[in-house]
């Protein structure tokens, strides 16, 4: 349906709903959207801060201590109990984003995701296949695997209805805006169907990347997303040169999270602009400052 609204519509998402229904204050859903998308931009930076900060310890061991495979010593609970190198993370990695965003270099990215993003594919292969042959790798396989029908309750649908929403980016208006920037021949049915596919894949390749591994090392499946930056630098220090390994998986993962960021932030300076470059940098700085601000809200940042 947004597919269809944005094809039609192409405009921008405040105006597009009053453009194809003539009724002004249906605009609201675009607005509820766009704010959507400004808190989502909130969840992102955490994310991508946590990745910075695990870049720059891992430069820390291999530039001043010349270690090349020490990732057990990485210690997620350290990080996120430090409310100060936390908010670091994240201001570092919204600065970046905003950087970008100012000096609307979009077509550098796209150039730039074509080579990087297949790398990232590339890394999560190997890491699933290493991931794998762990001892009690099976278990993990059945738990992501094997239909657990005793445990499809309401609240798991919910959750699984969430899961869905968050990662096809379903009623932010996201789809809205990449819809209405698309050809006018594109087939609505088989572009949707190919991002639901390829969304599903690539989950199911991150399930096996993580829950074989997680069984491996006796974590707890609900410990939260702190998983990725617990059990990765476990796998990885398996690895010959392990910790180069893992560092060129978090620039990837680092570039992975900032073009996701880029586009977030760009649809709220698109939106208020109109294309007004003259307006660029200082709706781009407004929008990262609040986001920002957003940081000192966050229950888990203050963790102690």
């Amino acid at each position: 349906m947004e597919f269809t609204v944005g094809k039609m519509g192409r405009t921008y998402t405040t105006q597009i709903y009053s453009k194809l229904t003539g009724k002004k204050w249906l605009n609201i859903i675009g607005w509820n959207g766009n704010l959507a998308v400004f808190i989502l931009f909130g969840f992102y930076s955490v994310i991508g801060g946590w990745i910075v900060i695990y870049i720059g310890q891992v430069l820390w061991q291999l530039v001043i201590f010349q270690r090349i495979n020490h990732l057990q010593e990485m210690n997620f609970e350290a990080v996120i109990s430090n409310p100060w190198l936390t908010v670091l993370g994240q201001g570092i990695f919204i600065f970046a984003t905003m950087i970008i965003v100012m000096l609307g270099v979009e077509k550098g990215l796209e150039k730039a995701s074509k080579v990087m993003m297949p790398l990232l594919f590339v890394f999560l292969i190997i890491i699933v296949i290493k991931s794998l042959t762990l001892d009690g790798a099976l278990e993990g396989v059945k738990f992501i695997l094997q239909p657990r029908v005793s445990e499809i309750t309401a609240d798991g649908i919910l959750f699984a209805l969430g899961q869905s929403f968050f990662t096809l980016s379903l009623g932010t208006t996201g789809m809205i805006t990449y819809a209405s920037y698309a050809s006018k021949d594109m087939t609505i049915k088989s572009s949707a169907i190919s991002i639901v596919v390829m969304n599903i894949f690539v989950s199911v390749l991150a399930g096996l990347a993580i829950f074989p591994a997680l069984h491996s090392f006796g974590y707890e499946p609900q410990e939260g997303p702190g998983l990725l930056f617990k059990v990765l630098p476990m796998v990885f220090s398996q690895m010959h040169l392990g910790t180069l390994f893992y560092l060129g998986f978090l620039v990837l993962f680092l570039f992975a999270a900032l073009t996701s960021s880029i586009s977030l932030l760009e649809l709220n300076v698109s939106n208020f602009t109109k294309n007004d470059n003259t307006k660029r940098k200082k709706v781009a700085v407004i929008g990262s400052i609040l986001v920002l601000s957003l940081v000192f809200q966050q229950p888990y940042l203050l963790v102690s």
